[in-house]
């Protein structure tokens, strides 16, 4: 957890005499920083005019700005919440939407067991809230529509990962990345994807370079301990890219990230 923290405070959407139409309201905010940490808040009265967007728990406070832009996929630890009062949502991620929220004890989430513990002594307790993607389909993750993406026990893990400054750098400007989780690298029973399993494109998820930032920038979640297929747009090669990784990675975690790459070569005949 970060040096930054919100503890034993009261959040109210709207009291008496004070509910007119206030869209977009949010609670508590996460930066634009790593372990931003919550504990002890209660929130009452989040079903403002019944509107969807408003929630007391989001993230990346200001990323949407250009003076202020940043990829994304900060993490939040939050624990001993509570909500009273009805709401249509918990979470709302704002944008990148890419947010990775680490609800410690099960408060936010619902999830109070899992069904092992983490490695490195991290309780088993609580859950992971991140808004959806297609590489991010596991069993321990369902979508929520409460949290405004998706709900994962503690049994896996959401880390952040960046990748930037591909070199040549105009072929990849605002372009997607496409995403493939892979059947698990370490089970030898696994049943590797076929050729048509592969190129089929409904198959990847993408996610696009932060708006404000340099357009060769890409921020993303990924589950811990799983094989993933990258590529970009319509399979675009790099010569070299740059790899980066949040400081709250642990030991045990790990990710695969496979790129296609096809080299060419003039053919000349004599």
């Amino acid at each position: 957890k970060g040096e930054f923290k919100l503890k034993d405070s009261v959040v109210v959407g709207y009291s008496q005499g004070n509910r007119g139409p206030l869209p977009k309201s949010r609670g508590v905010v996460g930066p634009r920083s790593e372990g931003f940490y919550v504990s002890g808040v209660q929130f009452y009265n989040w079903d403002i005019n019944e509107s969807e967007m408003n929630a007391p728990l989001s993230t990346c406070s200001h990323c949407g700005k250009r003076a202020f832009a940043d990829n994304g996929a900060r993490t939040i630890f939050t624990e001993k919440l509570s909500f009273f009062g009805d709401m249509p949502r918990r979470v709302w991620f704002e944008y990148p939407f890419k947010g990775i929220i680490r609800d410690l004890d099960g408060s936010l989430t619902g999830h109070t067991t899992s069904s092992r513990r983490l490695a490195d002594s991290e309780s088993a307790k609580g859950g992971w809230v991140t808004p959806y993607y297609q590489h991010l389909e596991v069993p321990q993750c369902q979508k929520n529509a409460l949290y405004n993406g998706v709900v994962c026990d503690a049994s896996i893990a959401l880390r952040r990962i960046i990748l930037n400054a591909p070199s040549p750098s105009t072929p990849f400007k605002q372009i997607n990345l496409r995403f493939l989780r892979l059947p698990d690298p370490t089970d030898p029973t696994a049943t590797p994807l076929t050729e048509d399993q592969m190129n089929n494109r409904d198959n990847y998820g993408d996610i696009g370079p932060q708006a404000g930032m340099p357009a060769t920038s890409w921020a993303f979640p990924v589950v811990t301990n799983n094989a993933y297929q990258l590529t970009f747009g319509e399979g675009r090669d790099w010569d070299s890219i740059k790899y980066s990784k949040s400081d709250l990675w642990k030991d045990s975690e790990w990710s695969i990230l496979k790129f296609n790459h096809t080299e060419r070569r003039e053919k000349i005949e004599v």
